[in-house]
């Protein structure tokens, strides 16, 4: 396994002027068995790949700009600068001000007249784009590709698919009627009404040539914990903008959306340690901490923060998470909030005693002795007696579930 220090160091140098990384961003960097890498998945010029070690290599020199990485990157650590989201989005303002089409070409169709926009890839437009692009009333939306199963990075054309498929779900069910569709040049050309009246513009490429300072093993820091006990938090700007523009749309027009950006997390209580690293590694405070005076605890979650990373699966000891992909519309839209209140774990782990109450319920004894404390037998026997009683109880739950 990859230790997480090795990963900050790796993701940190695809850093170049084609990609800006936040290395404490990856979902790898804050927990080490984290189940992710879709930016080495789709990467479409090997500039990062799968390592052995279960981690990535990654290769600057080979990276062409495309955005696909970014794309499909839950968590915004990899960030488009060829061009930037501002100047797409930019460009997208600039032709939607004048007609209600736009079209948005790759680099092997650029050449064709009347594109709003040029990128290197088809794969670097994501929903966030799409959804924007129909919240400023465009009703006709189109990608023109050079030929993505004959060119050599057509995984970046394969993202482009499923962005549009998902692209159109989320503004169907918004009740929006404007249309997405990717063709090849050849029919783009052919077409020539269809492009007659959109603004020309280029993309901002940028010199993928110029020099970028990489940073080196002790300019990395990694974040602290917060008061709270957890890791910080953010919510990736993607993210708010397509939320943004989902309630810029209207009210939803469907109860509920099977989608692959948002989830529904659900906590199995019973087989559940209360242990909260759920909480604790959450990016975006999805599932976050909460103490009631009463002295009851538990986790609350929001479908509306969730970036289905699946982190809080991965990690959970018990398997006691599980991420839905159906997400309820009018809960998503709303922010409501659900509370998983959990059994009292029996023993303080920042407590003097913690290590020799631990050893104590391993042994089955009553006479483990701690050089920092001093322990009871009876209290011992009562801790021992509830992890067993809890231990019984999720055994039970497990059962059940089989």
């Amino acid at each position: 396994m990859i230790r997480t220090s090795d990963m900050l160091f790796s993701i940190s140098q695809m850093g170049s002027p084609l990609l800006s990384v936040q290395g404490n961003r990856c979902v790898l960097v804050r927990h080490r068995k984290a189940q992710c890498l879709r930016c080495a998945t789709v990467c479409t010029s090997g500039a990062i790949a799968r390592a052995e070690d279960g981690g990535i290599s990654v290769d600057p020199a080979l990276c062409i700009g495309c955005g696909t990485c970014a794309t499909v990157c839950p968590s915004g650590c990899l960030e488009p600068l060829n061009p930037t989201d501002e100047e797409l989005f930019g460009q997208m303002a600039k032709a939607v001000a004048e007609t209600d089409t736009l079209v948005v070409a790759c680099s092997n169709a650029a050449a064709i007249a009347g594109c709003s926009a040029t990128v290197e890839c088809l794969g670097r437009i994501d929903e966030a784009f799409l959804a924007e692009a129909a919240a400023r009333g465009v009703r006709h939306i189109v990608l023109v590709e050079g030929n993505c199963p004959q060119c050599a990075h057509e995984t970046g054309g394969a993202v482009a698919n499923d962005v549009l498929a998902e692209a159109r779900m989320l503004l169907q069910a918004f009740g929006s009627d404007a249309v997405l569709e990717k063709i090849p040049v050849a029919r783009a050309i052919e077409g020539g009404n269809l492009l007659a009246n959109v603004l020309h513009c280029t993309g901002a490429n940028k010199d993928a040539t110029a020099d970028a300072s990489k940073p080196t093993a002790e300019d990395l820091d990694f974040q602290h914990v917060q008061k709270d006990g957890t890791l910080p938090h953010f919510v990736p700007e993607r993210r708010l903008r397509l939320f943004n523009s989902l309630k810029a749309l209207g009210e939803p027009q469907q109860d509920a959306i099977e989608t692959k950006l948002w989830g529904q997390v659900s906590v199995n209580t019973g087989i559940c340690r209360s242990c909260r690293m759920c909480a604790v590694f959450c990016p975006t405070a999805a599932i976050a901490p909460y103490d009631k005076e009463d002295g009851t605890f538990g986790i609350r979650h929001r479908s509306a923060l969730c970036m289905q990373c699946r982190l809080c699966e991965s990690i959970c000891p018990e398997h006691a998470i599980t991420v839905a992909s159906e997400v309820s519309l009018p809960e998503f839209m709303s922010g409501k909030q659900f509370r998983f209140e959990m059994d009292p774990i029996g023993w303080n782990p920042s407590a003097p005693d913690a290590i020799s109450s631990r050893m104590a319920r391993f042994f089955d004894t009553d006479a483990v002795q701690d050089p920092q404390a001093t322990n009871k037998p009876a209290e011992m026997a009562a801790r021992r007696a509830f992890a067993q009683k809890k231990q019984a109880a999720r055994d039970d739950a497990r059962k059940s579930m089989q």
